[in-house]
């Protein structure tokens, strides 16, 4: 799919979910400005309720549990035909729609929608670098991580070299590259 088709969808769907995230934007191809775009990928921060009844307890109490708007935004657009379950994968599996990954499909005309979910305890910086891409360049990234004593795990950037390992905050983009000592590049230029 060119590039301005899918702009014009991603936005479409980002619009759409915006009112349950406290964060949400185009990554992948789209963000990289790619000229031929295969899938689309939006890395979204949920919003949560805390105090949403999950279950009543043999005795009566009740177990309270986060609500996640951003999930029942994409029931929502599921029901009303702007978003479906993406295909099985290649084993044939049911497509993936859990709480940090929903494999989805925009209907017409059809393209894959990838939404990476940035829950606790994953930040922002660390998932939107690595679901920008490339995959080479976020490959390389990891390499760089390794090289320095450094580890992505959980959704989160670690100093292994300390004991106790170190958390490395990373609320933006900037800070993983700062951390990692890679001067910043421009999402186009991640190649």
């Amino acid at each position: 799919m060119e590039l301005q088709k899918a702009t014009v969808i991603a936005n479409e769907i980002i619009e759409y979910l915006r009112p349950a995230c406290e964060r949400i934007e185009p990554a992948g191809s789209v963000r990289r400005k790619k000229p031929d775009v295969g899938d689309i990928e939006i890395v979204a921060k949920p919003k949560f309720q805390p105090h949403k009844i999950d279950s009543i307890t043999k005795s009566g109490k009740a177990k309270l549990k986060a609500h996640d708007e951003l999930t029942e935004r994409v029931n929502e657009a599921i029901r009303e035909g702007r978003l479906k379950h993406g295909e099985p994968n290649e084993e044939g599996m049911k497509p993936h729609f859990g709480p940090k990954y929903k494999r989805l499909a925009y209907p017409d005309p059809y393209v894959q929608v990838d939404l990476f979910c940035v829950t606790p305890p994953a930040e922002w910086g660390v998932i939107y670098t690595i679901r920008t891409g490339s995959a080479n360049y976020t490959k390389w990234l990891m390499t760089r991580a390794l090289q320095k004593g450094m580890k992505v795990e959980d959704g989160r950037l670690w100093d292994m070299s300390m004991r106790p390992r170190r958390l490395l905050p990373c609320p933006e983009e900037r800070d993983f590259f700062k951390w990692l000592r890679v001067p910043w590049l421009e999402p186009e230029q991640r190649t």
